[in-house]
């Protein structure tokens, strides 16, 4: 039974050191007790924060049937047709505006960014690159030959700086 009571005993010392580590500031006495400052807060920047950024942004397709990517377009006055310059996850790359210019919010990683409208000298790009395209391709067929594999290369793509160059082909499924 003594064990019993030194233990309450022992439990009560704790807590009531632990009270005594604590210091409860009342709220009259937060102006006056010094350890608390208070700082205006701005409103405005807290509402930028939590408002999320707009930005204007259209729709952007690399081939005639291939799917609509969002491109932020910044102060470029761009229309549905227009042939812009984007830098893609592939390198530089033309593509065709398919949905009009307009605002949206920006959520999560940032937009790749259009460029330039195309210029002349990008479709002359386009045209230099359509010869070293078909070199590339022809040299993989020469290879797909040699090397005696199944499969047939269908056609190539490069991107406007020529850093990428695709080959497309088909194979049938089964194991090589």
């Amino acid at each position: 039974m003594q064990a019993e009571t030194d233990k309450d005993m022992t439990e009560n010392n704790n807590t009531a050191d632990k009270e005594k580590e604590v210091e409860i500031i009342e709220p009259e006495n937060v102006e006056n007790s010094g350890n608390v400052q208070s700082a205006p807060i701005d409103q405005s920047a807290e509402q930028k924060k939590k408002a999320p950024e707009s930005v204007s942004v259209a729709g952007v397709r690399f081939r005639s049937c291939g799917k609509v990517y969002t491109f932020e377009v910044g102060d470029l006055e761009v229309s549905t047709g227009t042939k812009v310059v984007v830098d893609s996850k592939m390198g530089l790359s033309l593509g065709n505006v398919v949905t009009s210019k307009h605002l949206m919010e920006r959520k999560g990683e940032p937009f790749k960014k259009v460029l330039r409208i195309a210029s002349e000298q990008d479709f002359e790009t386009i045209k230099n690159n359509r010869s070293f395209e078909d070199e590339a391709k022809a040299f993989c067929v020469e290879k797909v030959k040699s090397l005696n594999l199944p499969m047939k290369i269908v056609t190539t793509e490069t991107t406007l700086d020529k850093k990428r160059i695709v080959f497309y082909f088909t194979a049938d499924g089964g194991s090589w």
